[in-house]
């Protein structure tokens, strides 16, 4: 009990120091938020390039019809070029039934096979999906934390917080995204796309930002960061409200 004590004292510490702000959120029509994926994948060694053209022949066309698909936000691993992760905002799950029935990503499944190792689809809820109104990100950045149980609640009312602040309010910010596994709420994936790596370095820098880093340091046991290569991203506006 001290110790859910102390979190929730850490996360109120600054609930009230910075003005209410809304960034545009990612959520379906009735507000709710979307269907969520990771998509984890590992090419053959050296062919993730050739895995992204196949992608991009097969996939992006199908895509841009697909109402229900609000967006595909995929970076390579700087420390592993064989892994692309993918997170993947869907309408709900009749939207992510079209999208994999499709032809294009039916060629796209058949044809990447000589060059796949493997996928893995994780499910997650989110916590908070915010971003500005349109934007195009070169620096996409990823956390994995593990989340003390008796601070989650603490921590994910801080996360929010900062992630709604910054999405509005940092010009260097272009995305941020924070979720959570389906199965393992304590577990929670977060995507940072950033204007370029001189925004997100001044993002980290930012007072605000290590406001929220004191904030939270005693509430969590693991903090995983991951690189990802430079790619342009440019905001998808369906489900952004």
């Amino acid at each position: 009990m001290k110790r859910k004590l102390l979190c929730i004292a850490a996360a109120l510490s600054t609930l009230f120091a910075a003005a209410s702000v809304q960034g545009a959120s990612v959520q379906t029509p009735d507000g709710n938020m979307p269907l969520i994926h990771w998509a984890v994948v590992e090419s053959a060694d050296g062919q993730m390039s050739v895995l992204q053209q196949l992608g991009a022949k097969h996939v992006a066309p199908e895509v841009a019809k697909e109402d229900g698909t609000y967006a595909l936000y995929g970076a390579v691993d700087v420390k592993n070029p064989n892994i692309m992760r993918v997170l993947e905002f869907y309408k709900d799950d009749d939207a992510y039934r079209i999208h994999a029935a499709s032809d294009g990503f039916r060629a796209y499944d058949e044809a990447r096979r000589p060059y796949l190792k493997g996928v893995k689809i994780l499910e997650a809820t989110g916590i908070a999906l915010e971003q500005k109104d349109n934007g195009v990100g070169t620096s996409v950045q990823m956390d994995l934390i593990q989340v003390k149980p008796e601070c989650l609640e603490a921590y994910e009312q801080r996360l929010v917080e900062e992630i709604r602040r910054a999405a509005a309010d940092d010009e260097h910010v272009v995305g941020l995204y924070a979720t959570a596994e389906k199965d393992n709420p304590a577990r929670i994936h977060t995507m940072g796309i950033f204007t370029d790596e001189e925004g997100y370095e001044a993002y980290v820098a930012s007072p605000a930002y290590q406001a929220f880093c004191r904030d939270t340091q005693d509430m969590i046991v693991m903090q995983n960061h991951i690189e990802n290569q430079p790619v342009r991203i440019t905001l998808s506006q369906r489900g952004v409200n």
